[in-house]
This record gives C-alpha cells, structure tokens and sequence, in this order.
C-alpha cells in the first residue's frame, strides 16, 4: 500500500506522475534543511518548559551537524510567541504530533510504479486498495471534549507558502486529527511563516477554519485516489515542480526546458515586433515560476560539484568555473554603528541611513512593552502602532500574480 505524507500532498495532486518518479530520487534537504529542524526543535522545546506542552514521542537531542541558529533563532521565537497568544487555556498543547491514518478504497485502484530490474528501470501497473496518509503537526491543542482541536505548522524558509485555507498539507494534517479524534467537529489551521516580509504584502500568518470534516475527509481520500489512478501522468506547473524532488530529472521538466531553447529563426525575428498574446503571456509567467526551484537547486548543486573539484563543461563546450567576490554587508553591532553616525552626521542625514521596517517597529513594540503583537487585548502592538506611528508611514500597495 503506497504511502504519502501530508507535506507531499501538494505535489501529488498537482502532479500524479511524482508517485511514480520521486522514490527513485534522492531527496537532500542540505543546509536549509538542517536549519529548518533545528528551529522546529528549539520552538518545540520553549513550548514544553515555557508552556507546559507536552511532545508524545519525545524531542530529540539536537545533531551535532545542525547550524548555529543565534542569528535566526527569532523564527522560532516568533512562532512561540504567536501560539502563547492564541492557545485557550485548559487546552491541551501537544508538539511534534505523529498521526497516521490507513485509507480503503471501495474497490481497488490501478496505480503505476516504477522499479529497478538489472539496473533499468521498469514500469508495473498494479492494484492497491487505499493509502496510508501521515504527518507530524508541529503544534496542536485540543479542547477537554475533543470537539475542537487548533493546529500551527512552522515554515522557517523565505519563500511564501500557499496560505492555510489553499494548502493540501494543512488539509491533510486536519483529516488526520479527525481520524485521530472522531468527536471533532471543528478544526482550526495556522501557517505561521515569520520570514514573510509583510512589507511587500506576504502574510506572516494565514488561517483556515473547517467546519465540515467529514466533507474533507471525503475530498481527500478522491483526490489522492485520482491521482494514483493517473500515476503515468507528468505535470509541470507552479506547485508541482518548485518543491519536487525530481524537478532536475524529471523527463516533463527538462523537455519543457529544452523548449525554451530556440535558435532564432525569420519567423522569430518577425514576431518580436509584435506584442504576445494573452495566452502566451501567461504561460511565460507560469514558465518563470516553474523553472525558478530547479534552477536555484541546479546552481546549488553545480557550486557542490565544481568545489569538490569537477570540472563542468556545457554542450556548447562552456567550462563553468567558481570566484569569490564580496557579498553584501551586514551591521553586527547596530547600536555601535547609530552612535558612531551620531558624530558624523547630522541628523537629517542620519536618519536617511536608517531603513525602517513596520514588522520589525511593530515587534519591538510588542517585547518592550510586553503587550501581544495583535488579538483583542485593549492595547496591542498593532493597535499602538496605528494610534501613535502610522501618521508618520504611508503604505504603498503592490501587484502579485494570483492562480486558479
């Protein structure tokens, strides 16, 4: 019976042909990787001796190989803060929650795996009658009835997720706890991503609420059902090729790639001199956003290879190298820097070298004076801010592509 995890669920729908094709690809986290779990350990940590949470499976001891988290140990911190603002009290509050639920089918479903024969890989159809769906939810409170449960999931990366009521992994985590807890009636989903930057219009916290769990239950189980039916099945597109495993191996990805690899033709020169259609323009966008993963994770890997001392040479015969240039700059002692402009700078200049940021203005607000940053106390930093700092800002507003 073929298995998937909630953090998959995106993927597999979006791409059915990933269950065929992601097993037999290494998947490396790398640093970033490592950093993301030092964080969700550190949170889960504060939360058992700060707030009494308990963790069914126990934490693990952090590795050894894991980063120095110092310099980031705010994402943790900003996630702590937020579930100590909104767990109701005598609830219970339980980290690092194992959940794992075995799915039937009515009937059995034909599904395609791939398997290796002599060193080739071969394509079997075969017959499987449901799938087990698990996940780890990173936080989770439950009311003493168990007819409402409120969950958090942590993203530590700098890329912006779907929000909560768009993600099939937050779909996925409140089956789970409805198959855990068959009382539930309600279940209430944060993604918590504090590298968002507000500023530029991405929500640090976005929320669902789902009344109907049975409805979702029901939605799910369909879902992955058609997808395992269609397992043969590539799809590149925005969801399923930025995180996929196999997006740099991936037959579909790379012939989309080498479909934008055009020698210019008359006909090419020609057309350049009139505007793209809507259709095409579209797909050009999708395309960026398609091919924007795989290739980070392509220079990444390139950098490995070149600095373990291989040589690589393009199809043109381009040899590709590595130098060491400077990077940008950052100011390690803030307050050091701000007293030293003191005597250079007068004060008009002094202050056009500082970049002021509302999230960072509104958080400051929040730890010095020991308020929540948002909610329904009678003062918080959000609405301090309004009332004594927003006269002196004035907010902008931006464009973002939106799919449907």
């Amino acid at each position: 019976m073929h298995a998937f995890r909630c953090s998959s669920l995106d993927r597999v729908i979006e791409c059915p042909g990933s269950i065929a094709l992601v097993p037999l690809v290494d998947d490396r986290d790398g640093d970033e990787g490592d950093e993301g779990s030092a964080l969700h350990l550190r949170a889960a940590r504060r939360l058992c001796m700060e707030f009494g949470a308990t963790a069914p499976d126990g934490l693990p001891e952090p590795d050894p190989k894991w980063p120095n988290i110092s310099f980031s140990q705010w994402v943790a911190d900003y996630y702590v803060r937020e579930i100590s603002e909104a767990a109701p009290d005598g609830w219970s509050l339980e980290v690092e929650v194992p959940l794992a639920y075995e799915f039937q089918f009515e009937e059995p479903v034909p599904y395609v795996t791939v398997e290796w024969v002599d060193g080739a890989p071969v394509i079997r159809s075969k017959l499987t009658s449901g799938f087990v769906l698990s996940g780890h939810i990173d936080s989770c409170s439950i009311n003493p009835d168990a007819t409402e449960a409120i969950g958090w999931d942590l993203k530590t990366g700098y890329d912006p997720v779907d929000p909560a009521d768009q993600n099939w992994q937050i779909l996925g985590y409140a089956v789970l706890l409805k198959r855990a807890y068959d009382t539930l009636r309600k279940v209430t989903f944060y993604i918590v991503q504090p590298r968002n930057d507000e500023d530029e219009g991405f929500e640090r916290v976005s929320v669902v609420v789902i009344n109907d769990l049975d409805a979702a239950v029901a939605t799910l189980a369909a879902r992955v059902q058609d997808s395992m039916r269609r397992a043969d099945e590539l799809i590149t597109g925005r969801k399923s090729c930025k995180w996929c495993p196999a997006a740099l191996q991936c037959p579909a990805a790379i012939a989309e790639r080498e479909a934008m690899k055009l020698k210019l033709t008359a006909q090419h020169l020609a057309a350049i001199k009139n505007k793209p259609d809507d259709a095409t323009l579209a797909d050009w966008v999708i395309a960026s956003k398609v091919l924007a993963k795989p290739m980070e994770d392509a220079e990444k890997m390139a950098k490995e290879r070149i600095g373990a001392g291989t040589d690589l040479v393009a199809t043109d015969g381009t040899t590709i190298g590595i130098k060491t240039q400077n990077g940008s700059y950052t100011i390690t002692n803030p307050q050091g820097m701000w007293n030293t402009l003191k005597e250079l700078l007068p004060e008009p200049r002094r202050a056009k070298c500082a970049k002021w940021s509302v999230t960072a203005i509104k958080e400051n607000l929040a730890e010095e004076m020991n308020i929540p940053k948002t909610g329904n106390a009678p003062v918080t930093a959000e609405s301090l801010f309004d009332a004594k700092v927003r006269l002196h800002v004035s907010q902008g507003q931006r464009k973002i592509f939106t799919f449907r």
